[in-house]
């Protein structure tokens, strides 16, 4: 954690040099939001430049105080590198937040919805393969009133949500060679409805378990 930590701090920093020198050379206005086809669709000024920095810094001291904050917050440190990685990965999106505000200002082509969906797909990818081994605790993971009664249920709900997870993720790099909207439309439909299947799955799990062990 102390080492994930140390370099998400150092990426943060690094961005707010990097939004220092670019601020001289950006536009007054400059993107802040994009369609699903990669087009720039409003403006702001260009202060905004420091949005992908600031939220970098927010975020790497969120994950490292978090643990400390919640009960059973000893247990997230306990499961493994994917918390601490999770930190670096979440730095790594805000730098290339960065690189597109930047790029775009400067109207370079950039294939924004496309780095989008990677970075997105590569991110849930990675949570669906190590989310079965996140430990109980009140905050990182599948926390719902039947996975926080019952580490069973957790566990079992954690193997399903995973696979979940990392279907997204799949859904969201098949949706590079989809036209947009439905580029977007059809991961984020698909997570909803895993989301909606993982609750469903947590709570007949539970009841399950209640019935054989009451």
């Amino acid at each position: 954690m102390k080492k994930a930590f140390i370099i998400s701090l150092a990426i943060a920093m690094l961005e707010f040099a990097a939004a220092a020198i670019l601020y001289r050379y950006l536009p007054e206005k400059v993107p802040i939001r994009w369609n699903a086809g990669g087009i720039s669709a409003a403006f702001g000024d260009r202060i905004n430049i420091f949005a992908a920095p600031v939220l970098s810094l927010l975020l790497t001291v969120g994950f490292r105080v978090l643990p400390h904050l919640i009960p059973k917050g000893g247990n997230i440190e306990k499961s493994g590198k994917i918390y601490p990685n999770l930190m670096v990965l979440m730095n790594l999106m805000m730098v290339l937040l960065l690189v597109v505000m930047a790029t775009t200002a400067f109207r370079l082509r950039t294939p924004v919805n496309i780095l989008l969906l990677i970075s997105m797909g590569i991110v849930m990818m990675y949570l669906g393969n190590y989310l079965p081994k996140v430990k109980l605790n009140y905050a990182f993971g599948i926390c719902l009133p039947w996975t926080l009664s019952n580490e069973f249920v957790w566990i079992k709900t954690h193997r399903f949500g995973g696979r979940i997870w990392f279907g997204a993720g799949v859904l969201c790099l098949i949706g590079v060679f989809i036209p947009a909207p439905l580029n977007f439309i059809i991961p984020l439909a698909g997570l909803y409805v895993g989301l909606v299947a993982i609750t469903v799955y947590a709570h007949r799990v539970h009841k399950k378990n209640q019935q054989e062990n009451p």
